[in-house]
């Protein structure tokens, strides 16, 4: 097994959220993690989402909105 590291956390006030959708409030969290851990983006490998009610692939149409794209 091959060890990671968590390195920068993002972090969003907790609430209800009926007219914004998941993309749209979770890409500046993502984006304050990555800041946070002050990488390159381009370093990063792999991307990794949950999510159970928030439609088809949310991670990569979050990681695409920063434009992460191939990883």
């Amino acid at each position: 097994m091959r060890k990671v590291s968590i390195i920068g956390t993002g972090m969003m006030r907790f609430m209800k959220r009926d007219t914004v959708n998941m993309v749209d409030f979770a890409w500046p969290v993502v984006r304050s993690a990555i800041l946070e851990a002050g990488v390159d983006p381009k370093s990063i490998g792999a991307a990794y989402c949950g999510s159970a009610a928030s439609g088809s692939m949310p991670g990569q149409r979050v990681v695409k909105r920063l434009g992460l794209t191939g990883i």
